[in-house]
């Protein structure tokens, strides 16, 4: 059922906390909403274009991680994971090492 809302919080790490200027957030959106609809409507809300910094052709970018309740979204329907009331989006780059 669209349009009911929920909330969803919405955690930063690394570069991400760093280009948005803040670490977490809590965001109101549609119920029924999948990750990837999240992006599109989380880059409207702060005014970033997150579309190309966390996808690449219509794909995750190989750097970017997103967890859904502490599950990498790779483990559950990917971009079409669907997103629940009071769901915890952690959103993270891949640690660089050398």
């Amino acid at each position: 059922m669209r349009g009911d809302n929920m909330l969803i919080r919405v955690k930063f790490f690394g570069d991400t906390k760093y280009y948005l200027k803040k670490s977490g957030m809590m965001i109101e959106i549609h119920e029924g909403r999948t990750i990837r609809e999240f992006i599109f409507e989380l880059s409207e809300i702060v005014d970033v274009n997150l579309l190309d910094k966390f996808l690449d052709k219509d794909e995750l970018r190989p750097g970017i991680r997103i967890l859904v309740n502490g599950r990498n979204i790779s483990h559950l329907q990917g971009l079409e994971t669907e997103l629940k009331d009071h769901d915890l989006v952690s959103i993270l780059p891949i640690a660089g090492g050398g």
